[in-house]
């Protein structure tokens, strides 16, 4: 198992685009998960984004992550297990409800 997680910061605000300074650390991530057969539990630790955004965060980097492993032409096929994690435990409008 190899873990990826990520927050707002790592991210454009208000966008699906990673920061420059983060784009570096999906090419460690490949290196990685070359070195032995792996799943990747892509978490995404979440505080007051919106739940969308957050959805569409995941699937743009986990679409991006597999576009690239697919190019490398490795040995074994690559699993990844998106996560969200609540800081709040709840979306931000769920979280208010249960505050109610």
């Amino acid at each position: 198992m190899v873990g990826l997680d990520v927050a707002d910061a790592v991210f454009e605000p208000g966008t699906i685009e990673m920061r420059p300074q983060w784009r570096p650390r999906i090419e460690l991530l490949l290196t990685e998960l070359q070195k032995a057969p792996s799943v990747l539990r892509l978490s995404y630790v979440a505080d007051v984004e919106d739940e969308a955004l957050v959805n569409r965060r995941l699937d743009a980097l986990k679409r991006e992550i597999m576009t690239a492993w697919e190019g490398m032409d490795c040995c074994y096929e690559l699993v990844i297990e998106p996560e969200i994690f609540w800081r709040l435990g709840a979306p931000p409008e769920q979280a208010r409800e249960a505050d109610k």
